[in-house]
């Protein structure tokens, strides 16, 4: 279904004035249309205008509430602007530091502790019944449309945007790579800031399709009961959700009633990688629809395995997407022969040619499918010893009472080497998962220090965040202690 307009505005419009009464986002209970979720963006759009937002400005928007940045993103376009997304989880000092990379000057809010920063200000309640205006995107085709933030590790930059045409012709061809899934019924959770959640209200506002929206903070129960809708089709979730969703749904007997979620055509992985066992069980108890993407910032996704494949190549990602190719290299950027293990490259063909490294070690079997081993990072050297550090997690997460865990290395001040340090997010007490961890790890994978906590720290793609592991591992006697 390919997009005629030239700009997200654009298409959006034109599903609004085939049917402005059509439902658009469903949330605790309350339905929003179409022409109802315009004229709140048109609203928004006249506060902006007043406040001198102007044609090719960038404005930084941090919203607990993702209809409410959803509907500015779209004032935003009105006026030629473009967003960028915080995290109400970072700190006004980060927020500062990265406005400042793409020019945003504004910062416009939900959360009203962040008002009392220079330069921001607070987003205006959406009106009770506003009228219903049409907004207007003439002549935003070629402008900035949205600013996408990268972690770094494929080389790409901090933020990076398209403007609105080109974003549109990458956003089809995605879709098209991916099994032409754009107006499937969807569910987003989580932060604008995460790529994931923005495409999902791109998708929506570019294809007409319907969206269930679950609030930044949520229970378990809420999302089981989202999944469970009728008339849900496509779903991305985080691996540690779908863990989540493994424990609350274990003692499901599937040959009786079938897995919990039957409706979906799509469930998809987000975030980061699964472990394979998770995906085999979210294929039998939750979807027969799961699936695992491995996928990079800026980039899209690489490779696809269903539950299915996952089970007769265990710890593969799948094989490359139509118009992509992956090579293994070595050191010195040779390409390795299958089975050797050495640095993903990839080149995506169907977008600009470019070749990307992730930074993430793996090999191709003979059927060319891929499996990631382990990042260039995730090394630690100890006592002259080579650890690597996702064998640990893997190890960990294979552990009852585990719901995810994160090493990582430490200088360590006597030898010039590391110290191995382990995060693990567990109700379990200190000296159980110790005793667990000394019965089934082997010694060389034995962490020096070790947090156990009820919730790690966590960045907007839900993710554990490392940097904030990093500085606690700095502050030994508060969280992390010997092994």
């Amino acid at each position: 279904m390919p997009v005629e307009a030239g700009n997200f505005g654009d298409a959006f419009l034109t599903h609004v004035l085939a049917d402005p009464e059509a439902p658009m986002i469903a949330r605790e209970g309350a339905i929003l249309t179409r022409g109802a979720f315009m004229a709140r963006a048109a609203a928004l759009a006249r506060v902006f205008h007043e406040d001198g937002i102007a044609r090719g400005d960038a404005v930084a928007l941090t919203c607990a509430d993702q209809e409410r940045g959803a509907e500015a993103m779209l004032a935003l376009w009105s006026l030629g602007a473009a967003p960028v997304f915080f995290d109400i989880r970072q700190t006004a000092a980060e927020m500062r530091a990265s406005a400042s990379i793409v020019g945003a000057t504004r910062l416009y809010t939900d959360f009203k502790r962040l008002v009392r920063e220079p330069d921001a200000r607070l987003l205006p309640q959406p009106p009770d019944n506003p009228p219903r205006d049409v907004l207007s995107f003439d002549g935003i085709d070629d402008l900035p449309s949205v600013y996408l933030s990268s972690s770094g590790t494929t080389g790409a930059a901090k933020f990076r945007t398209r403007t609105h045409r080109e974003f549109l012709g990458v956003l089809d061809a995605t879709f098209a790579l991916l099994g032409d899934i754009h107006a499937l019924h969807g569910l987003t959770q989580g932060s604008l800031s995460f790529n994931a959640v923005v495409s999902h209200w791109l998708r929506t506002l570019t294809y007409g399709s319907q969206l269930i929206s679950l609030p930044l903070f949520h229970t378990l129960e809420d999302l089981d009961n989202a999944l469970s809708q009728p008339n849900l089709r496509s779903v991305s979730l985080a691996p540690v959700l779908i863990r989540d969703l493994l424990q609350h749904h274990a003692a499901r007997d599937v040959a009786s009633v079938g897995p919990a979620y039957p409706q979906l055509l799509r469930f998809s992985t987000v975030g980061g990688p699964i472990a394979p066992e998770d995906l085999q069980k979210a294929h039998r108890l939750l979807s027969p629809a799961a699936c695992n993407t491995y996928s990079m910032s800026h980039a899209g996704a690489v490779a696809l395995i269903t539950g299915a494949e996952a089970a007769e190549r265990p710890g593969s990602v799948g094989r490359p997407l139509e118009g992509v190719e992956v090579w293994i290299e070595g050191p010195d950027g040779a390409r390795l022969p299958t089975g050797t293990i050495g640095s993903i490259t990839v080149q995506m063909h169907w977008l600009d040619g470019k070749i990307i490294r992730p930074g993430d070690l793996g090999k191709l079997d003979a059927g060319g499918y891929l499996y990631v081993v382990g990042r260039a990072g995730q090394l630690a050297c100890r006592n002259s010893v080579t650890v690597n550090l996702s064998e640990i997690e893997s190890d960990v997460l294979g552990l009852n009472g585990v719901r995810d865990c994160m090493a990582f290395a430490v200088p360590d001040s006597r030898d010039g080497g590391d110290r191995i340090a382990l995060a693990v997010e567990s109700g379990l007490a200190l000296a159980d998962l110790t005793r667990a961890i000394r019965n089934a790890v082997s010694t060389l994978k034995h962490p020096d220090i070790m947090w156990v906590t009820a919730s790690l720290p966590r960045n907007a793609s839900g993710k554990i965040s490392l940097k904030d592991l990093m500085a606690l591992s700095a502050q030994e006697e508060r969280c992390f202690g010997k092994f």
